[in-house]
């Protein structure tokens, strides 16, 4: 008898036709899901880039994106006189290298973050 009136129970469902334990229609809850992601996308991108570091390794990164490597380079050099064991800045040096065609120096920039911080990646794309 309780099996019975607990199965109807589960089967009702509200005005709009959703199952009742829904208490706003589906359609809603599915357009503020990319709103929620976005939301969380951009929570971790802030973050990511928090620290000073970070800062200036992004913007590094945007300047070996738009292929002004002397730029970058410069910037580089300004961020390693501040943060000198930055895995962050480490690591556009290393894209550095390789877009100036110096596989040496990427190599041993490579060992160099590898050995600052195992656990590291070091090519960030």
């Amino acid at each position: 008898m309780h099996l019975q009136n607990l199965e109807k129970r589960s089967l009702k469902s509200n005005s709009h036709g959703h199952p009742a334990f829904l208490k706003r229609p589906l359609s809603l809850t599915l357009r503020l899901m990319p709103l929620a992601l976005a939301a969380l996308l951009l929570a971790i991108s802030l973050t990511s880039c928090s620290r000073p570091d970070g800062r200036l390794a992004e913007r590094a990164h945007q300047l070996l994106n738009e292929g002004k490597l002397q730029q970058a380079q410069e910037s580089l050099q300004d961020g390693f006189r501040q943060f000198p064991q930055s895995v962050a800045l480490r690591q556009e040096r290393l894209r550095l290298n390789l877009l100036a065609g110096q596989p040496e120096l990427a190599a041993a920039e490579a060992q160099q973050i590898l050995q600052t911080q195992p656990s590291a990646q070091p090519y960030r794309l």
